[in-house]
C-alpha cells in the first residue's frame, strides 16, 4: 500500500513538473525542473513506472540541453562551443570545477563580441564544497586521520585536513576522540536434580579511527 501510495505521488510530482517545464521557454529552466528525474535511487525506489520515466526525462534533459539558444541580447542564434573551447571564456575556478567534474559549464556564443551566455550544471554529489575562500566547488577533505589513539582511560585525537584545488586555501582541523568503552552481557546456565551451574562472560569494545581522503557518488549531470 505504501508503494502504491509513494509511486502515485512521484508520477504526479513528475507530471506537474512536466508540464511546467513544457511550457517554459527557457530551455535551461525546463532541464532544471526535471534533472531530479535522472537520478538512478529512483531505479531502486519505485522501478515501475519511473524505469520509462528515467528514460523519457533523459531523451528531454538531452535535448533541451543542446538545443541553440537565443540571445536575450541581440536576437541572434547561439551556437554551443565543445568543451575545449569553452575554456577561454570560463574563469580560472571554473576551470578547475571542470577539471575535477564538480561543475560542468555550457558556453553559448552569438558571435557578436562579448555576446556570451554561461549556464552552470552541478553534479549531484561530489566530494566537492564551496571554497571558504574563492568560492568555488572545489574544496575538499583531502585525510582524516587518528593523531593519538584513544584507549579505555584516555580520549584520543584526530586530524582532518582540507584544502582547495582552485586557490590552495587548506585548513587542519583537530578533534577529539571518545574514551573506548566496555560492554557487558551475563548468560546463565541450566539446571538438573543434581545441581545447576551459571557463567558470567564480558566482551570488550574496541575503537576505530577514521579513514583517509573522501569521496563522493556519482550521478548523471
Amino acid at each position: 500500500m505504501f508503494y502504491l501510495s509513494f509511486s502515485a505521488s512521484a508520477v504526479l510530482i513528475f507530471l506537474i513538473l512536466l508540464t511546467i517545464a513544457l511550457f517554459s521557454k527557457d530551455f535551461f529552466v525546463r532541464y532544471q525542473l526535471l534533472r531530479v528525474f535522472r537520478l538512478y535511487i529512483w531505479f531502486i525506489l519505485v522501478p515501475i513506472p519511473f524505469v520509462g520515466i528515467y528514460f523519457l526525462v533523459k531523451n528531454f534533459t538531452g535535448k533541451w540541453r543542446n538545443t541553440p539558444r537565443i540571445s536575450a541580447k541581440t536576437g541572434k542564434v547561439m551556437h554551443k562551443l565543445s568543451e575545449k573551447d569553452d575554456d577561454k571564456y570560463l574563469e580560472k575556478g571554473q576551470v578547475k570545477e571542470e577539471e575535477i567534474k564538480s561543475v560542468d559549464y555550457d558556453v553559448w556564443v552569438s558571435g557578436v563580441e562579448g555576446d556570451i551566455l554561461i549556464q552552470k550544471y552541478k553534479r549531484w554529489f561530489s566530494k566537492y564544497n564551496a571554497c571558504p575562500k574563492c568560492k568555488y566547488k572545489t574544496y575538499h577533505k583531502v585525510y582524516d586521520k587518528v593523531i593519538v589513539a584513544a584507549t579505555y582511560t584516555t580520549s584520543g585525537k584526530g586530524e582532518k585536513f582540507f584544502k582547495c584545488e582552485n586557490c590552495g586555501h587548506s585548513k587542519i582541523v583537530v578533534y577529539t576522540i571518545p574514551k573506548k568503552t566496555k560492554t557487558s552481557s551475563t548468560s546463565s546456565g541450566s539446571s538438573s536434580w543434581s545441581g545447576g551451574s551459571s557463567s558470567w562472560s564480558s566482551g570488550g569494545g574496541s575503537w576505530g579511527g577514521g579513514s583517509s581522503g573522501g569521496g563522493g557518488a556519482g550521478s548523471s549531470w
